[in-house]
């Protein structure tokens, strides 16, 4: 799935996913039952990050540079809550 977010740039779910940008500062939030699913997400969103300021443990990776990709590991344990993660843009 790919959403436009105009000048904030586009953002793909590998699954069906809830993703929440943040306006005021540059933070996702991404909720689902995926985790019920025991499916993997990965999250791209193609914009310049800098880097990653703070993930929770979920991320099992995050790649910076001219877009941002963010690969969730087992999210059983997270019963579907929401995982926040901050990046700076580059």
């Amino acid at each position: 799935m790919t959403a436009p977010w105009s000048r904030r740039g586009f953002l793909t779910a590998s699954t069906d996913t809830a993703v929440a940008l943040g306006l005021g500062s540059q933070a996702f939030a991404a909720a689902d039952e995926f985790a019920t699913l025991r499916a993997s997400l990965t999250l791209t969103w193609r914009r310049p990050v800098a880097a990653v300021v703070s993930a929770p443990a979920t991320v099992a990776s995050a790649t910076t540079g001219s877009a941002l990709t963010l690969a969730f590991g087992d999210p059983t344990a997270t019963a579907g809550a929401t995982q926040r993660i901050t990046v700076r843009l580059g």
